[in-house]
């Protein structure tokens, strides 16, 4: 199952009550594996959006600066 990709995107803008930070190290989690799996089936929509993704950049667990 190819769902889960390795990429590089622009660095984003932080809003006024937002922080940037930079990862360092990061790990897939079983929220995240589940969430990529769409299961479990009932929170499908709260995961995956009901017309697509919510946001394409999963992950939970990060490190960095």
């Amino acid at each position: 199952m190819d769902v889960i990709a390795l990429g590089q995107i622009e660095a984003p803008s932080p809003g006024p009550d937002e922080v940037l930070v930079r990862v360092m190290a990061s790990s897939i989690n079983t929220p995240d594996r589940l969430g990529a799996q769409g299961l479990p089936y009932i929170l499908r929509p709260l995961v995956l959006g009901l017309t697509g993704p919510v946001s394409a950049i999963r992950g939970s667990d990060l490190a960095g600066v």
